[in-house]
């Protein structure tokens, strides 16, 4: 299978945002969170903008580590509209320059959940985090704010579709729900201190995705599958495969994210996709698609992924669908195989 390369991908998203990218031409823009799967393809994104379009758009990343960060992206270390400052959210951020945006995706990462990070860390990441990011944001008069939420906070719900109103503010405190609770809170801090110092926000309730970057190797099923039938092992179900799933490629993500970033537009969009599919069903649409030799077995084992289980896992996007005029542009046929194709 031949490597896929993520330049057409790039190039995608700046077609479908150009004029939003050229509305923050040589402006600046503050991200928390950049080292995950989102950050690394919005960085990536911008840096596509700024070498083809000439746009001047900075980027100041915080990270807690600089030196892994750029071991584990070498490339970034050649974007000089990128600057890493090391730091920590959970302490006051004291970091010069004028920013234009915020961006604020930090959380507890991917390998940490997987790993059973403790609900109590994850809890204290989203709440000191965003207060502490916020504060700053007040203090240096940033106007736009970005904060990607989580699809958990909706809890377990038999409902197919999810909306943004369906959310209501009671406490989820179960075990394995730090995230979920954690986002609440950011959200609230966000709600609350945005609109009292008149600070444009959007919160982004994200859901499930897929895409180069993604990890392939800890609780994503989707991800798990095609690292599975990339190597034509088994396709490994650790369930039944009742479970029902979304997932909106990456592409398609950021073009949304950026939309929103830069839009007038306020108050809480859920962004994922609404083609749903039972995790069975995609366990056997990747093996078809990329290893149809393999077999597909069910081993009931437990993942380590530190958050609860969801029976139904789909939102609806028709606000931020008719706010903004995207679409789910990618199929789900066509991401599996360009995130097959990344894989070496």
């Amino acid at each position: 299978m031949k490597n896929y390369n993520i330049s057409d991908d790039l190039g995608f998203i700046c077609s479908n945002c150009l004029p939003d990218l050229k509305s923050i031409s040589n402006k600046s823009i503050l991200i928390t969170g950049g080292s995950g799967f989102f950050g690394k393809w919005f960085i990536e994104s911008i840096a596509f903008a700024n070498i083809n379009f000439s746009l001047n758009i900075s980027l100041t990343l915080i990270t807690r580590d600089k030196s892994i960060f750029l071991l584990n992206n070498p490339k970034f270390i050649y974007f000089n509209f990128l600057t890493i400052v090391e730091g920590n959210i959970l302490k006051k951020q004291n970091i010069k320059g004028d920013f234009d945006y915020l961006l604020h995706m930090a959380t507890t990462t991917a390998h940490e959940t997987f790993n059973g990070e403790l609900d109590e860390s994850k809890v204290k990441t989203l709440e000191v985090g965003t207060e502490n990011i916020i504060d700053f944001a007040i203090k240096n008069k940033i106007p736009k704010l970005l904060f990607t939420s989580s699809g958990v906070i909706y809890g377990q719900s038999d409902k197919m579709h999810l909306m943004e109103q369906d959310f209501v503010k009671s406490p989820i405190v179960n075990k394995g729900t730090g995230l979920a609770q954690g986002k609440i809170l950011a959200e609230t801090i966000i709600t609350n201190r945005c609109r009292s110092h008149n600070i444009n926000y959007k919160i982004a309730r994200c859901f499930s995705f897929v895409g180069p970057y993604l990890p392939l190797d800890i609780h994503y099923a989707i991800g798990n599958f095609i690292n599975d039938a990339r190597q034509n092992r088994p396709i490994v179900l650790r369930s039944e495969g009742k479970s029902v799933r979304s997932y909106l490629y990456i592409a398609d993500t950021i073009i949304w994210l950026l939309k929103l970033l830069v839009c007038d537009e306020e108050g809480v969009f859920n962004v994922g996709s609404e083609r749903q599919i039972t995790i069975y069903d995609l366990a056997h649409k990747v093996r078809d698609m990329i290893s149809p030799s393999s077999d597909v077995v069910i081993v009931h084992k437990d993942l380590t992924e530190g958050n609860f289980t969801r029976d139904i896992y789909v939102p609806s996007v028709s606000k931020i669908k008719s706010s903004l005029g995207v679409e789910e542009w990618t199929s789900l046929e066509d991401s599996i195989l360009k995130t097959a194709k990344t894989i070496s």
